[in-house]
């Protein structure tokens, strides 16, 4: 008989406030999905010191690190199964912990260890190549306000339908609504045929997950725009916005770079990106 492993949820943690922020949304995470949180520091190695060479930082420093990634967890709320502070490479050491990881969850810019280090670096380098979900946790901090819906987009692709997955057991979690939102263009249609063929497709999609979780109340919504702008646009009332990795159909090209990326750099609340 095998046992299952319960994966836990990675926090990077840099000192910053942004990543104050994520490492709230990760303990509050950890508490209501049930799973433990892994706080974890990496300390960049600095440019003059080779990278196979460990225990550049003196005990005392070590010590100081771990003393204040202590305090900043406990601030935060505490309930950390545990704490680590580690030297190397920021996106390496994070990455490298993904494939038994549930998710990773970063701010969405640091400083200090991650020092000079904005979007575009180390949170876009970890939702690009982690082997993992990866929550950037940017925007307002809304936390879990169950009148606040979480936002799926949704095309024709696997990655959506995991994405969808994904929506459904957070709100489940959290008990909150899911929207899901998918993007298509009018193209000059009086008759309606390209929008009732557009709700198909997306009914067709979600219902075959919302019937895994019958508890949760879902809707759609088709946004007649860009796929970034709509999904940057409905991220402003959402408290998590949820996309693939990757994708077709109605959000044609959805990748790292195009909707995720935008939603990344622009979206009004955190973003999850499901792998």
């Amino acid at each position: 008989m095998t046992t299952s492993v319960i994966k836990p949820i990675v926090a990077g943690y840099d000192g910053s406030p942004g990543s104050d922020r994520a490492l709230r949304w990760a303990l509050d995470e950890g508490r209501v999905r049930g799973l433990p949180v892994h706080v974890v520091e990496v300390l960049e190695w600095p440019v003059n010191v080779p990278p196979t060479q460990a225990g550049w930082l003196a005990a005392d420093e070590l010590d100081t690190a771990k003393t204040q990634l202590d305090r900043a967890v406990a601030v935060a709320g505490g309930g950390a199964e545990s704490v680590s502070i580690v030297e190397g490479s920021v996106v390496g050491t994070l990455c490298g912990q993904s494939p038994h990881a549930a998710m990773l969850v970063v701010g969405e810019r640091g400083h200090g260890a991650f020092a000079g280090i904005l979007i575009g670096s180390v949170s876009m380098a970890v939702a690009t190549h982690a082997a993992c979900t990866v929550v950037v946790v940017r925007g307002d901090e809304r936390g879990n306000d169950k009148a606040l819906a979480i936002v799926v987009g949704v095309d024709d692709s696997p990655q959506s339908r995991d994405a969808a997955r994904f929506a459904f057991g957070e709100a489940r979690a959290r008990g909150c609504d899911v929207v899901a939102a998918r993007a298509w263009r009018p193209d000059g249609d009086p008759s309606g045929e390209l929008e009732t063929a557009e709700r198909y497709a997306l009914r067709r999609t979600v219902a075959p997950v919302a019937q895994a979780f019958p508890d949760v109340r879902w809707s759609m919504r088709l946004i007649a725009d860009r796929p970034s702008k709509a999904m940057i646009d409905v991220s402003a009332d959402a408290q998590l916005v949820v996309v693939g990795h990757r994708g077709r159909g109605g959000f044609a090209g959805l990748r790292l770079g195009s909707v995720a990326h935008q939603l990344v750099h622009h979206a009004h609340c955190p973003v999850a990106i499901v792998r």
